[in-house]
């Protein structure tokens, strides 16, 4: 099996350079013949299918004993390690979230406990006359 260059690579850089671009217009079709209404029918789009919820491509780094460690676990429950990798980012993100807005929630409660605190001892001073010593 012939490995496929990269662009990137040194060696798929040269053989970019050596390869000579065709514009569209100077290409010959006349050898192919035009298809059928029937055969039109009958195609279908290549690649995925449009959904509105597509996802961006990102590259990141993980150590190879991660990554294998991630494919294992795909392989036991039956799907795509990226897929797997995917559903364990929103799991953490989610998980991640809620503690925030619970931490968030508690320091409000906080505030309010503390500034409850103050009115009612500012009261208390008010009807005694005198500051009240903690």
């Amino acid at each position: 099996m012939k490995k496929k260059l990269s662009g990137s690579s040194a060696q798929g850089r040269r053989v970019e350079k050596s390869v000579k671009h065709i514009p569209d217009s100077q290409i010959d079709f006349s050898d192919i013949p035009e298809a059928t209404d029937a055969e039109l029918k009958r195609m279908r789009r290549v690649g995925r299918p449009a959904s509105g919820m597509a996802k961006q491509l990102i590259a990141i780094r993980l150590s190879p004993k991660l990554l294998s460690q991630l494919r294992k676990m795909a392989a036991e429950q039956g799907k795509p390690y990226q897929s797997l990798i995917h559903e364990l980012l929103a799991k953490a993100a989610a998980k991640a979230k809620t503690l925030e807005d619970r931490k968030k929630a508690l320091e409000e409660k906080k505030k309010k406990a503390l500034a409850d605190r103050e009115a009612a001892k500012k009261a208390k001073e008010e009807k005694t006359g005198e500051p009240k010593k903690d």
